[in-house]
């Protein structure tokens, strides 16, 4: 048996280890405590430490075409913004929205079409951020093609022409996403190619090879004369009437031109004038489908890529 002693320290080394357990409770809650705070504090500011540590490049472009052919070349990292909006008819456009003044001040990289058709470049101009690095595609061109089309876009031949050269002058500008521009470059260069034939043989029809089509856009002829369709322009914005009226409908009996083909993103009010009037004179004229030339859709309506695009519009044209 244990004398009174040997009791006494027993109890006393007893109580020892209880007050050392009720430390090292208290300090595990302590710590629990600590971590679980540290926690909270850090997924309130993933937004904030996202944006500081993001060193993806802010790309504009002048439409949602050039936009597609940014994004198909460097793929879905950067962010490109269009200041054109999908499906923007271009007549009375609107101001620059909040969102495309804002990307325009922290603009790394611009991409313009050039040759006059940079729909907001005037104004975007005022918001651009200085050291931005800017891509003028018509007049990179100019230096290797003798007569560079306005709308190059309606012929794959020239649009694999023209990302060639955006190509390089990505890689200049990005040399990080050098590898992922020539990988991604090759694959569209064989889908753009594909695009070609298909187009070739969708409007290889023999009533295309004998009739003349009329437009109310320009676009459309780079686009008919590459696969071998005649058209005509006429009236691109304007109303005309009295003796100029009479002398264009005169002119569209003698020459047998009965089909007009509109632009999507221009007024038709001068065509549909040209239309009312040739009725009543005695020369119907039959409306086709709208061809798309000046922008892109949303993906609900089928052309949200300039592949899409196109081959839409070889159907539209053979319908």
């Amino acid at each position: 048996m244990m004398d009174e002693g040997t009791l006494k320290a027993k109890g006393s080394v007893q109580k020892q280890v209880n007050a050392w357990r009720i430390r090292m409770k208290n300090g595990l809650r302590l710590i629990v405590a600590i971590v679980a705070v540290m926690t909270m504090v850090w997924w309130l500011n993933v937004p904030f430490l996202d944006s500081q540590t993001n060193d993806e490049p802010v790309i504009v472009t002048s439409d949602p075409i050039l936009e597609d052919a940014i994004v198909q070349l460097l793929g879905p990292e950067p962010r490109v913004v269009g200041l054109l909006d999908r499906g923007q008819v271009l007549d009375n456009l609107p101001p620059l929205s909040d969102e495309k003044i804002s990307a325009l001040k922290v603009a790394d990289l611009v991409v313009w079409h050039g040759q006059g058709i940079d729909h907001y470049r005037s104004e975007a101009n005022a918001y651009l951020n200085p050291e931005a690095n800017v891509i003028t595609i018509g007049e990179i061109m100019a230096k290797y093609e003798k007569k560079w089309p306005k709308y190059y876009w309606m012929s794959p031949i020239s649009w694999g022409k023209m990302l060639h050269y955006l190509h390089r002058q990505l890689a200049v500008f990005l040399p990080k996403y050098q590898y992922e521009l020539a990988v991604r470059k090759s694959a569209y260069m064989n889908d753009v190619y594909a695009l070609h034939q298909t187009i070739k043989a969708t409007l290889n029809v023999p009533e295309l090879r004998t009739k003349t089509v009329v437009t109310n856009h320009p676009s459309l002829q780079l686009l008919a004369s590459t696969y071998g369709i005649l058209v005509r322009t006429v009236a691109p914005n304007e109303l005309i009437n009295g003796p100029a009226m009479n002398a264009l409908i005169a002119s569209l009996k003698n020459e047998k031109l009965n089909l007009i083909i509109p632009n999507d993103s221009v007024t038709r009010d001068g065509l549909d004038a040209i239309v009312s009037e040739s009725l009543k004179q005695g020369w119907p004229i039959t409306v086709g489908k709208p061809v798309m030339s000046l922008n892109l859709s949303d993906e609900t309506h089928g052309a949200n890529t300039y592949i899409a695009m196109m081959e839409l519009n070889a159907k539209g044209i053979v319908q």
